[in-house]
């Protein structure tokens, strides 16, 4: 059998212990590969969430609409149900405190702004928030104690009926999970809400 140059090892030993860690090569690259692959999902992702903060607070509603609703928008890996790592990544890379914010802002004008891509995109970011309530509840106390600001602004938005069951929908998850610290006497909007929507079937909106 023919011996490595370097190490004087048989062809199969070198294989087998050719790598730094003692992995066999073969095993190494797939690792290698492994860690690239996310690496460059990592860096789509951040990428991702700079332009969406940019473009939100440059009010350029039209680019972010296509930024967020094109096929290939990383947007459509945060909706994927057998990839919740994906989801989560965006958490730990500050995407929810971005659109958290992005939600409380009250400066939208509704009546300026181009009507269809304003709604969609919050209804887009909703359900985004929606989801993490979905897959983490924990993150509803996160939310109320660091972006009460948010939820004082989806109540008020309830008045724009194409958003009021995607906001219905995050309130609903919302008070599941941390309910008895939300005193409803204090909080006239929610009520009312509330009993609005008694009797309707809530889901998230498509």
């Amino acid at each position: 059998m023919d011996a490595c140059p370097l190490t004087g090892a048989s062809r199969v030993q070198a294989l087998r212990f050719g790598s730094a860690d003692g992995l066999p090569i073969v095993e190494t690259t797939k690792r290698v590969a492994m860690i690239n692959a996310f690496d460059a999902s990592q860096r789509r992702q951040m990428q991702f969430i700079a332009d969406v903060h940019r473009l939100w607070w440059a009010r350029k509603f039209s680019e972010l609409f296509q930024l967020v609703m094109s096929g290939d928008s990383p947007m459509q890996d945060l909706f994927d149900a057998n990839d919740t790592p994906c989801l989560l990544r965006f958490v730990g890379l500050g995407g929810i405190d971005v659109v958290a914010r992005m939600l409380a802002d009250s400066n939208v004008n509704f009546d300026t702004a181009p009507p269809v891509n304003v709604i969609s995109l919050y209804k887009a970011f909703i359900r985004l928030m929606t989801e993490l309530l979905i897959v983490s509840p924990s993150f509803a106390w996160y939310l109320v104690d660091a972006h009460r600001a948010m939820y004082s602004n989806l109540l008020r938005m309830c008045s724009v009926r194409r958003l009021w069951e995607s906001i219905l929908s995050i309130l609903e998850h919302t008070v599941s999970a941390v309910g008895p610290a939300i005193l409803l006497e204090k909080c006239p909007a929610l009520t009312s809400l509330l009993s609005e929507a008694e009797g309707v079937e809530v889901g998230l909106a498509s």
